[in-house]
């Protein structure tokens, strides 16, 4: 039968046959789970009589290895697809980073849509993947510089689908909010920001979130490493290609999610003058009077004010 939400969100599906898990063979018997993803927090709601132990090995950045975070936009797959002025300023912040690395090789890691419909035939040269693909990567072992473009998030009435699937046993209903929160992310000399990012009330939901989004993102990083296809070292992940002389390597991070790494440098697209509160609150009326939103992209482009000052 149907889930207990699915008919709110016009959903419907049939179960013809369900194979739970073979507990009794499992009794006194040790799991192992190999996900990259996986969180604790799931792994527990599966198994809640178990004694659970996480094994998550952090490989170090090398010192040869620079993050720089630019919070100015999320750059949402939808956005990009459905917003000409937000592309544009993407295309902007590529061709920004590109002119700053002449001659070297440039890759980036971004929505797939995106990469498919404009990135590439934009920038042919650039070596493109995308978020939810990862594996293969030896052709990109000579990139010096990347670009990760937007923030994973995948779409969330089929997050919710999975959710209801996967917790088709309680007896709770899944409450399907998302909503925004802030979030202070800080760099490595202690530099605070405050950042939104999505946040799903319901717990379930928010652990598949949280699956698909945050440890999407650290494993798009840890794909931007230095490769070495010669001598591979179990775990050195960022190891200085020595036969190539590169010892250092940039990623450039177009996205407000807390990354998980170290970020060297926090950045916004321009500086700009202070603006006065009452501007904003003005902007933000006219806007509502005029039939618009009153959005923080809105009230940016109202005010000239960055997006920490419409934040503030």
């Amino acid at each position: 039968p149907p889930g207990p939400n699915s008919k709110a969100h016009g959903l419907s599906f049939e179960v013809r046959e369900v194979k739970p898990l073979p507990l009794d063979a499992f009794e006194g018997r040790p799991i192992i789970i190999l996900d990259a993803s996986a969180t604790f927090d799931q792994v527990q709601r599966q198994f809640p009589d178990r004694k659970i132990r996480v094994f998550e090995p952090r490989a170090p950045l090398s010192e040869g290895v620079k993050i720089t975070q630019h919070i100015d936009d999320n750059f949402s797959k939808t956005t990009l697809e459905r917003d000409e002025s937000a592309r544009e300023r993407a295309f902007e912040d590529v061709r920004s980073i590109l002119a700053r690395h002449p001659g070297q090789k440039v890759g980036a890691i971004t929505h797939k849509s995106f990469a498919d419909n404009h990135l590439r035939e934009k920038f042919p040269d650039l070596t493109v993947k995308n978020f939810f693909n990862h594996r293969g990567q030896n052709d990109v072992a000579d990139v010096n510089v990347w670009i990760v473009l937007g923030t994973p998030h995948p779409d969330e009435a089929a997050l919710a689908r999975a959710t209801e699937a996967l917790y088709w046993r309680d007896g709770s209903p899944l409450d399907h909010t998302v909503v925004w929160r802030d979030h202070v992310i800080t760099d490595v000399n202690g530099l605070q920001y405050v950042v939104t990012r999505r946040h799903a009330l319901d717990p379930r939901l928010q652990e598949q979130l949280a699956q698909r989004t945050s440890e999407e993102m650290l494993q798009a990083l840890y794909r931007c490493r230095p490769h070495n296809l010669q001598a591979p070292q179990q775990g050195d992940f960022f190891r200085p290609l020595d036969q190539t002389g590169r010892t250092s390597i940039e990623i450039h991070v177009f996205s407000q999610e807390p990354l998980g790494l170290p970020v060297h440098v926090i950045s916004e697209r321009t500086a700009r003058e202070p603006v006065a509160l009452d501007q904003v609150v003005d902007a933000a009326r006219k806007l509502v009077r005029t039939g618009g939103k009153a959005t923080r992209r809105a009230l940016e482009e109202a005010t000239g004010a960055s997006r920490r000052q419409v934040d503030n």
